[in-house]
């Protein structure tokens, strides 16, 4: 019998933290995300974290290494917050400039936010939108943060849960 591609992807290391979710402009003709828009998202956060900690503008972010090692299908997880809890270098003395930590897409795991908050003295907001429709949801800024929830519908938004199977409103 014939092997598939997605019977031998390796299993992610760490707890799921962060997900982002792509759309279909960032998937090559296999359906796979392209590791350059990964990198591009990774970009963007570690520039905006650089900027903060030098206190002003930076020339650019350089990464050590990043290796993919199969394709990243829809659906598949990069870990990030989880990844800088594992590294005794993040501290809070380092995240002490940062004013603000998101995540969106999908609930972080609650212990993430607690193990996060003990390490940097931050709650991460988690917050939930799509390239389509910007935000949607969001955990307040100032006030009480929900671990493991993406927040609230932002004004002007109305959102409706319904049952998978059924379609009816919960």
């Amino acid at each position: 019998m014939m092997e598939k591609p997605e019977d031998n992807q390796p299993s992610p290391e760490g707890t799921l933290s962060m997900r982002l979710i792509p759309t279909r402009a960032e998937c090559n003709l296999h359906g796979d995300i392209s590791g350059g828009w990964v990198v591009a998202q990774m970009d963007h956060a570690a520039e905006e974290v650089a900027s903060r900690l030098a206190h002003g503008r930076i020339a650019n972010v350089a990464m050590e290494s990043l290796v993919f090692m199969s394709p990243i299908r829809v659906g598949a997880s990069v870990s990030v917050y989880t990844r800088l809890l594992d590294d005794g270098r993040f501290t809070r003395e380092l995240a002490a400039h940062m004013r603000l930590f998101v995540s969106g897409s999908a609930p972080l795991l609650a212990e993430t936010h607690v193990q996060f908050e003990s390490r940097t003295g931050h709650r991460i907001m988690e917050r939930y939108g799509m390239t389509e429709t910007n935000m949607n949801t969001s955990n307040p800024y100032d006030g009480e943060r929900r671990a493991g929830t993406v927040g609230f519908p932002l004004p002007g938004v109305e959102l409706k849960i319904t049952d998978p199977e059924t379609g009816a409103t919960l």
